[in-house]
């Protein structure tokens, strides 16, 4: 005489097909992020890769900035092409002891960005950007001392030279910040001094 079945009810199972199925899946997603865990790995591994980034992200948000407030108080900006012609916008006069509003530190260099702002009432002061030259670098100081340089050799500044076109995008000034094959950060900078562009009234300096 047979003994009856025992009967589950309401109990179920995975099927052999869904449990291979489950391990496929797991087995492609687990492959997928072990490339991926190995790629950041090697990236963040390679000698001096995440030192460089963090250098260079550093650097070109230290030159936005001081980039922003050099153009914003300007009220005079010079650039000096390839050709050493220069290209003068705003209030760049000097007076009979000083022709020259950046008493020549601006003209004797090719591919460089120059701006300036009356400081005191007998000196200005005035910030040199070099263009396209790798380390980028920062020499400011007061018209009648020594300028002082500050190195930032992970970053590029480049800007567009100055054209009358200038004027005709709303008195912006651009330029271009490029940290290594990292980042390009573009930034159109507007003078925010009185009167940046006009020509009345002769400075001081």
């Amino acid at each position: 005489m047979r003994r009856p079945r025992a009967t589950r009810a309401g109990e179920r199972g995975f099927t052999l097909v869904e449990v291979l199925v489950s391990m496929t899946l797991l087995t492609i997603i687990g492959a997928v992020m072990g490339v991926i865990f190995s790629v950041g790995m090697r990236s963040i591994l390679a000698p001096g890769a995440s030192e460089d980034r963090l250098t260079a992200s550093s650097q070109s948000i230290t030159l936005e900035q001081l980039l922003a407030e050099d153009v914003h108080q300007a009220t005079c900006v010079e650039y000096v092409d390839g050709t050493q012609a220069v290209n003068a916008y705003g209030n760049c006069a000097g007076n009979a002891a000083s022709p020259d509003f950046f008493q020549n530190q601006c003209k004797g260099t090719a591919n460089v960005l120059c701006m300036g702002w009356p400081d005191t009432p007998s000196e200005c002061a005035m910030a040199l950007y070099p263009l396209s030259t790798t380390p980028a670098s920062r020499s400011s100081g007061m018209t009648d001392a020594a300028l002082t340089t500050a190195d930032y050799p992970a970053v590029t500044v480049i800007s567009s030279p100055p054209t009358d076109t200038w004027r005709a995008a709303g008195m912006q000034v651009p330029i271009t910040i490029r940290a290594g094959n990292l980042l390009t950060t573009s930034l159109a900078l507007r003078p925010l001094a009185a009167d940046p562009w006009g020509s009345g009234g002769a400075s001081t300096c």
